[in-house]
């Protein structure tokens, strides 16, 4: 063998032991992942505590006006202490004194604002806490554009709040703060429920809770949401570039597998059609994170009892390879049926200038039966992931599909 041969021997031989090494790392990543221990960290990381050195009891040092806003702890049904901010709309501020203010403000002043004024009850995604500053900056844009109180929460294991943070755990959470509210004034017709990444699913457990309990809510908004945590791992890119579970695609059972070893489910799509209020849905086409197909499923499942049902159902056949010509035509008809009701009932309309779309927006009214309320879906052409609260656009949005600007 010559030279040449012996060091391209010698490079593939090095390159086996590589790509053996990294496939080593990643089926022992995918096995610790199937550990609730490792899930949760992976799921929540609530563990990055960011910014450093963060002072909740001084909300002025993260870029809020001095005594605008109440930091609070919560004690949940379980005894576990939670962070909270409650932030004044920007009116209810200004007509206390605003720079003036001597003091946070007092039970009382938060009674007259939640009675005054809409409040938005945030529920923040994954990592970091309530002081990170894209989280502060779109408080700021709630309580200035849309004149509303915002009031937000670190789930439990964040932050300042004590214990670790489970499914359960954040459901109990997120009452909590829910509770609170309406024990100190606030009608839950004028509170909207806004949840960012992880906290759409919180954020939809606790719309459907309130809506089997009776209760009208003012709205739900989900930005960049997921359709459920199994299908999310299915598609999800660590840092928008690094394929955790889709390798597995390549095998037979891969997406049973995955559904078996996820302990936390965040399951929106079955639950998002037992809330009746107004929705309103907000994704960025470039969002690295989570994909906005996932928006598209949601919504898809809010208009599908107003469209033609399927002739039958994927478990009563062997799939699509095993259907018969007739089986075939009649997909097809419905298909062809479906789309026609579609395109009747959602009103599809462009925002922003055509060579440069902000995003488009699709609009429905669901049934009677189902509360009658409006549904939005605003696809954006760029905003990507944690930025998309932080747009004005969005807020806009929120306060249109919302009616909160009744308020201004």
């Amino acid at each position: 063998m010559t030279d040449s041969g012996w060091e391209n021997s010698g490079f593939l031989l090095r390159s086996q032991k590589v790509f053996l090494k990294i496939g080593i790392v990643y089926v022992l990543g995918i096995i610790l992942l199937a550990f609730p221990i490792f899930q949760r960290q992976a799921i929540y990381l609530h563990n990055v505590h960011w910014p450093l050195f963060a002072r909740f009891d001084a909300p002025h040092y993260h870029g809020l006006a001095p005594f605008k806003t109440l930091n609070i702890k919560l004690t949940t049904s379980d005894d576990v202490r939670i962070g909270a901010w409650f932030i004044l709309s920007d009116s209810a501020y200004e007509s206390s004194g605003a720079c003036n203010r001597t003091q946070p403000p007092s039970l009382s002043e938060v009674t007259r604002a939640l009675k005054d004024f809409p409040t938005v009850l945030f529920f923040h995604g994954n990592a970091a806490s309530r002081a990170v500053e894209y989280r502060v900056q779109f408080y700021s844009l709630v309580t200035l554009r849309l004149r509303a109180n915002l009031f937000v929460i670190d789930y439990r294991g964040f932050a300042d709040s004590e214990s670790f943070p489970s499914e359960a755990g954040l459901n109990i959470d997120a009452r909590t703060s829910w509770d609170w509210l309406i024990e100190n004034g606030a009608d839950p017709k004028d509170i909207i429920l806004l949840g960012q990444s992880l906290g759409t699913g919180v954020a939809t457990k606790l719309a459907a809770q309130i809506t089997k309990e009776g209760m009208t809510l003012g709205g739900l908004v989900l930005t960049a949401p997921f359709s459920s945590v199994a299908k999310l791992l299915e598609t999800y890119s660590f840092a928008g570039y690094i394929p955790l579970f889709r390798p597995l695609q390549m095998f037979p059972y891969a997406s049973y597998i995955i559904d078996r070893i996820i302990h936390t489910r965040y399951d929106t799509i079955s639950l998002i059609s037992n809330v009746q209020c107004p929705i309103l849905i907000v994704h960025a086409k470039d969002d690295g994170t989570i994909p906005s197909f996932h928006s598209t499923d949601l919504f898809s499942k809010l208009l599908d009892p107003q469209l033609p049902p399927w002739p039958f159902t994927s478990d009563s056949n062997l799939g699509a390879l095993s259907w018969t010509t007739e089986q075939l035509a009649q997909i097809t008809r419905t298909a062809e049926e479906r789309a026609a009701v579609t395109q009747n009932i959602v009103i599809t309309s462009l925002t922003g200038p055509e060579d440069a779309p902000f995003g488009v927006v699709k609009s429905f009214n669901r049934l009677e039966g189902e509360g009658g309320k409006r549904v939005m879906f605003l696809e954006m052409e760029r905003g990507g992931h944690s930025d998309i609260v932080r747009s004005e656009g969005v807020i806009d949005y929120v306060g249109w599909a919302m009616r909160t600007r009744d308020y201004v």
